[in-house]
């Protein structure tokens, strides 16, 4: 920004990209990435699996045959 530095940093060597993100979230260049956890999708995906699991369970308990068996004995 007009050759003033807004942000500085340093990474060992091999970390290139995790520096290059945190200077641009720094300078504020670019937004740092929403978590996982506050992602809409992420829910969707977890909601999806539970009702799946929850209607895989009903249908195989309701469906399975009821066998009563008794014994009289005289």
């Amino acid at each position: 920004v007009d050759g003033a530095v807004t942000a500085r940093g340093e990474r060992p060597a091999g970390e290139l990209d995790g520096l290059m993100e945190d200077l641009l979230v720094r300078g504020k260049v670019i937004e740092p990435q929403v978590p996982l956890y506050k992602r809409p999708l992420f829910w969707v995906a977890i909601a999806t699996g539970v009702i799946a699991a929850a209607a895989g369970t009903t249908v195989f308990f309701v469906t399975r045959p009821i066998i009563t068996r008794g014994e009289l004995q005289p």
